[in-house]
């Protein structure tokens, strides 16, 4: 059964299904012209973003948690952050389809073309197959244009240390990871896809800092860059965990990396491992530097709603770490969704 936010935040049930329900948008709260940049930055207001799963509520599949979340926070989002495995393409799904499509909504689409970079490089045609069936299902949805990473957050697993202080993963060295990049954007665009707004995704974790220039894909092939802001009890400051990554972004800027010209977004965020008081401020935090302006560099908030690969079940806005309902934590979040710099 779906269920809607009734006055004061409690939950009821709803006679209908969450297809049903009606949500403003932001662009439709706001009476201003605004004009989206080619590369789809907002120049009004900063864009609200989600990865929603596992609510037991809703239908499992990519849609419904979506448009349950949105349900949850009186509002739709402007983009749906969905994932692609290896051995799968984006855009393969009906409900990647339908988010893609849907007026006032962008598809962020992470993708593994290969386990191993280096497959990606031009070198596998099995990989090139999928290459090119992704490059048509983007393409098809023209002049629509969809967020797409390539292997997100690389760093944990680059085959060599790099002199970081980590194991080292399976996929690959940096310069294979550049040259994966580098060949997905060139077959692309040897196919016409003029659709695709290319961000580099970070994981923001200070033992794989060491490899964030090495990673760099380029200027040419980065429009945008994005980076996570987890808290936990021991990192509670949320305006201090996306300046930490900000401030080592600025210090790798050179002549021929210009991070500091790209436009900057927070790609996953959200609370685990912390008291339920620590999240609920968390997301308070978030508003209150909105409000003052206090990382004017973000283009982009989009929350992980979801427990992730590491079964983290606090980092959904509704529950604790133990998996009890906290309706209050979920309020604070949903104030953050409707903060006016992120509606127009």
């Amino acid at each position: 059964m779906a269920v809607v936010l009734a006055a004061g935040g409690t939950l009821a049930a709803a006679p209908r299904p969450a297809e049903a329900v009606t949500l403003p948008s932001a662009e439709a709260a706001s009476s201003a012209p605004c004009v989206v940049s080619e590369i789809l930055v907002n120049p009004c207001r900063h864009w609200l973003g989600a990865r929603a799963n596992d609510y037991p509520e809703s239908a499992e599949n990519f849609r419904a948690q979506t448009e349950y979340h949105e349900q949850r926070i009186g509002r739709k989002v402007d983009i749906a952050h969905t994932y692609s495995p290896v051995g799968s393409v984006p855009l393969s799904s009906k409900y990647d389809q339908y988010m893609a499509k849907r007026d006032g909504t962008y598809l962020f689409a992470n993708w593994k073309p290969a386990e191993k970079w280096r497959d990606a490089g031009g070198r596998s045609s099995s990989v090139e197959a999928r290459i090119d069936k992704a490059a048509a299902n983007i393409k098809a949805i023209a002049p629509k244009k969809i967020f797409l990473t390539l292997h997100h957050e690389p760093e944990n697993d680059v085959t060599t240390s790099s002199g970081c202080k980590t194991k080292p993963g399976t996929s690959g060295t940096p310069s294979e990871y550049r040259d994966m990049w580098k060949h997905v954007r060139e077959r692309f665009d040897a196919k016409g896809v003029a659709n695709v707004v290319w961000v580099m995704d970070y994981m923001n974790y200070y033992k794989w800092d060491c490899l964030v220039p090495k990673l760099y894909p380029g200027d040419k092939y980065v429009d945008w860059i994005m980076f996570n802001a987890y808290g936990s009890g021991g990192k509670a400051n949320f305006v201090d965990n996306v300046t930490r990554f900000q401030k080592l972004l600025t210090s790798l800027d050179s002549p021929d990396r210009k991070l500091t010209s790209k436009p900057w977004g927070i790609v996953e965020w959200g609370v685990h491992d912390a008291t339920q008081a620590q999240a609920r401020s968390y997301y308070q935090q978030a508003a209150k530097a909105l409000s003052e302006n206090k990382l004017p560099n973000l283009h982009a908030y989009m929350i992980f709603d979801s427990p992730g690969t590491h079964d983290q079940g606090g980092l959904r806005i509704r529950y604790s770490d133990a998996g009890k309902t906290d309706l209050a934590e979920q309020d604070s979040y949903r104030s953050f969704a409707n903060h006016p710099k992120l509606t127009g």
